[in-house]
């Protein structure tokens, strides 16, 4: 497994092109599935999961973590991982990594 670390002020950064639109939408289903530990909700739901790309039998996943230090982030990659894995048509897959970083409060 290939980690890429990035930050990002929000997943949403993250949107852009997308390959191989039957496997990623198949990939965003598993990946709703997948609880982060610590709220207990789905990571796609909150917001964590953010460009997904198939090319072959390859996925590239990115990933924002709720915190720069999260502690629970190995947990958070290994089910990100299996959870992709369990789709035939996977069989490599690239976490990117980011942490939310809020964005400067302006000053008046």
């Amino acid at each position: 497994m290939i980690v890429t670390e990035i930050l990002a002020e929000h997943p949403t950064s993250f949107t852009g092109s997308v390959s191989n639109v039957h496997n990623v939408d198949r990939l965003r289903e598993r990946l709703a599935q997948v609880l982060d530990p610590e709220l207990g909700a789905s990571i796609v739901e909150l917001g964590m999961v953010g460009d997904i790309d198939v090319s072959g039998r390859r996925a590239v996943v990115h990933v924002a973590l709720t915190t720069v230090g999260c502690p629970l982030r190995s947990q958070i990659e290994r089910d990100v991982r299996e959870a992709a894995l369990t789709l035939d048509d996977i069989d490599t897959v690239e976490l990117v990594m980011a942490s939310w970083m809020p964005k400067p409060r302006r000053h008046s």
